[in-house]
């Protein structure tokens, strides 16, 4: 067989197209980061590029629970110090006044202060983290602790 200057051109000008197509690809994946525009470019890449996909919408989501879930351990923490303490000065104030002869003055201060204390245990109990109370279990929409 001959080798016409016609075929000769004919490969050159395919070889041209080829490497032009592949210039194109080469600048759309440079531009754009991606190797996979298109299902079709690569159907195990796009596959692939999907699975990826859905592992980061999870990881997300597990991320935004997470946030979540220490935001309510931190008030949790909080209120149940709050509660601490006034679990201790309720001690020392019983200890304090379980022996001895007091005036009704001091046993009214006592009991202004056992109300005050109760009011703060209360507070405590009915602590909320974006909307949700912490200690009401199940029923978390409305305050777990009723001082009636």
């Amino acid at each position: 067989m001959r080798v016409s200057e016609s075929l000769r051109y004919a490969n050159l000008r395919s070889q041209l197209g080829s490497m032009q197509s592949k210039l194109e690809s080469s600048t759309r994946e440079i531009a754009s980061g991606l190797r996979v525009h298109d299902a079709s470019d690569s159907p195990a890449g796009a596959a692939t590029a999907q699975r990826i996909d859905a592992a980061l919408r999870s990881q997300e989501a597990y991320t935004r629970i997470a946030d979540r879930m220490e935001g309510q351990l931190e008030a949790s923490d909080a209120a149940l110090d709050s509660a601490s303490s006034v679990l201790v000065s309720a001690r020392e104030l019983a200890s304090q006044f379980g022996s001895g002869a007091w005036n009704d003055a001091a046993w009214a201060g006592a009991e202004a202060k056992v109300e005050e204390l109760f009011s703060m245990l209360g507070n405590a109990a009915n602590t909320s983290y974006a909307g949700t109370y912490l200690f009401g279990g199940t029923a978390d929409d409305a305050p777990p602790f009723d001082a009636d």
